[in-house]
C-alpha cells in the first residue's frame, strides 16, 4: 500500500515533468515567488523615496533656524542649536507608524550650519528577504545670512540736556548715555562673526571735538604760530564783540571801558573741535583736505570745546561704553554740525 502510494506519486510528477502544460504551469508557479518579492521591493523603495523627501523638507526647515538662531547668538553650542531645532524636525516631518527620526545633529562651521538626519522605516516586502528595516540619511548645509551693520549715535552734549526729566529725576544727558548704553549691548556681538557691527559715536554741541590735534588738522588744516584778526588758521584768533554780553568778562577784554562804546576785544586759542564749512562744498561729501572744515575758537568759560571725542566706527563695545561715561552737558546747540558729522 506504501509502495504504491510513493509510486503513484511519482508517476504523476513524470507525467507532469513530460507534459508540456504541466512544466508551463510549474516553471510558472516557481517564478511567481520572485515577482512578487521584486515588485514589493519597488513599492518599498517608492516609500522610502517619500520618507526621506519629508525628511530632507524638515531638515532643511530645522537648519534654516538653526543658523538663523547662531547667528544673532554667536556664542550658542552644538547641543544648544539641536535642542533648539528639532521641534522643526520632528513638526515639520510627517512621521508614519513605521518609519522614526533615530539620530539628529547640527554643527556650527563658522561660516554656516550642517544638518544631519537618520529615519528608520519597517519594511513590508523586503522583509521576507530579511530586511525588516532600512535606514535613510538626509543632510542640509545653510550659510549664515546678515549684514554688515554700521551705526553712527549723534549725541547732543548741549546745556539743555542738564535739565532734568521730572518723571524719572535723571538729567537728559543721564537718560542718554544710558539709552545709548543700553543700544550699543543691543545691537553689537561679544564677538564678530561673518557680519560685522561697526558703531560710531559724535558727540556735539556748539561744534564737534575730533580730539586731538592731529585729527583737528587733518579736517579744518593745521595751525600757524600767533594772532589774527578774522583770519583763521593762526593758534589765536581777536574778535570785537557785544561790551555789554562781555561785561562781567572784562578781564578777558582788550581796549574795554564800560563807559565807552569801544568794542570788547578777546583773544581766544583754537580748539580741538571743529565747527561747518562754508562755501560751495558746505553741504556735500567732499574731501575735508580740499574743503576743510570751520575753526573752533571757543571761549573755555562759556563756550568751550567740551563735547566728548568723537569715536570713529568700531567694533568695540568697550571703546563706546568708555566714551559714552565722559561724556557732560555745556555749551550751546549747532545740531546741525553733529548731523553732519554723524
Amino acid at each position: 500500500m506504501r509502495r504504491g502510494g510513493w509510486c503513484s506519486i511519482w508517476d504523476a510528477l513524470t507525467h507532469c515533468w513530460k507534459s508540456e502544460r504541466g512544466n508551463i504551469g510549474l516553471l510558472g508557479a516557481l517564478s511567481i515567488l520572485p515577482v512578487i518579492v521584486c515588485v514589493g521591493a519597488a513599492i518599498d523603495f517608492e516609500r522610502g523615496l517619500n520618507a526621506e523627501t519629508q525628511l530632507q523638507s524638515a531638515l532643511d526647515s530645522a537648519t534654516l533656524y538653526a543658523t538663523a538662531y547662531a547667528t544673532d547668538h554667536t556664542n550658542a553650542t552644538n547641543a544648544q542649536l539641536v535642542a533648539l531645532a528639532k521641534p522643526y524636525l520632528t513638526l515639520n516631518y510627517e512621521d508614519a507608524a513605521d518609519a522614526t527620526i533615530i539620530a539628529f545633529s547640527l554643527v556650527d562651521n563658522g561660516n554656516s550650519i550642517t544638518g544631519l538626519a537618520t529615519i528608520q522605516y519597517k519594511t513590508y516586502f523586503m522583509a521576507v528577504a530579511g530586511y525588516d528595516t532600512l535606514s535613510l540619511n538626509a543632510d542640509s548645509t545653510v550659510q549664515k545670512g546678515g549684514i554688515n551693520l554700521e551705526v553712527s549715535l549723534v549725541l547732543d552734549n548741549t546745556n539743555s540736556m542738564n535739565h532734568a526729566n521730572p518723571q524719572t529725576g535723571n538729567t537728559a544727558i543721564s537718560d542718554l548715555k544710558s539709552a545709548a548704553a543700553k543700544f550699543v549691548a543691543k545691537v553689537m556681538p561679544p564677538t564678530q562673526g561673518v557680519y560685522y557691527t561697526k558703531v560710531a559715536m559724535v558727540p556735539y554741541n556748539n561744534s564737534v571735538n575730533l580730539g586731538s590735534a592731529t585729527m583737528a588738522a587733518a579736517a579744518r588744516g593745521a595751525i600757524k604760530n600767533g594772532n589774527a584778526q578774522k583770519k583763521p588758521g593762526r593758534a589765536l584768533e581777536q574778535f570785537n564783540t557785544s561790551p555789554t554780553y562781555y561785561a562781567s568778562y572784562s578781564s578777558n577784554c582788550q581796549n574795554y571801558s564800560p563807559s565807552s562804546t569801544a568794542a570788547c576785544q578777546i583773544t581766544l586759542p583754537v580748539t580741538n573741535c571743529v565747527t561747518e564749512r562754508t562755501g560751495g562744498e558746505a553741504y556735500t561729501d567732499a574731501s575735508l583736505s580740499a574743503h576743510p572744515a570751520g575753526w573752533n575758537y571757543a571761549n573755555a568759560s562759556t563756550n568751550g570745546c567740551t563735547a566728548a571725542p568723537v569715536v570713529p566706527m568700531t567694533t568695540s563695545a568697550g571703546t563706546l561704553t568708555t566714551a559714552l561715561d565722559t561724556m557732560s552737558a555745556g555749551g550751546s546747540t549747532g545740531g546741525q554740525i553733529g548731523v553732519a558729522w554723524g
